[in-house]
């Protein structure tokens, strides 16, 4: 499967979510309610879960700036180490062939 598929996948999945957590918003205040709120925000960290473990398996890093962790773009690619960046935290770092992050970029290096 594709990387645009992936993404797909997931875009939908959270589209499904998004809906759960409308639908759970017209239920009435009760455990019921509750429960089902708890199952909602779990369906979706678990989304993210999943995300960013299929990112890291087609070589993208992650950033460790939150739970789950975030996945980074390449800014600047290179030979032997490229510079990725985290929309979340807006870091920018050096990152190797193996796909370890070396340490945070900054221009002057």
């Amino acid at each position: 499967m594709e990387l645009n598929g992936i993404k797909e996948a997931f875009e939908t999945f959270s589209t499904a979510i998004s809906a759960f957590r409308s639908a759970k918003d017209l239920l009435p205040d009760s455990k019921e309610k509750k429960e089902a709120e708890e199952a909602v925000e779990k369906a979706a960290s678990t989304a993210k879960l999943a995300e960013a473990q299929a990112a890291q398996a087609l070589g993208y890093p992650l950033c460790r700036c939150r739970w789950p962790p975030t996945i980074m773009v390449v800014r600047i690619q290179g030979g032997r180490q490229s510079v990725y960046h985290c929309a979340t935290c807006n870091g920018d770092f050096l990152v190797g062939q193996s796909g370890q992050i070396k340490g945070p970029y900054n221009e002057a290096q």
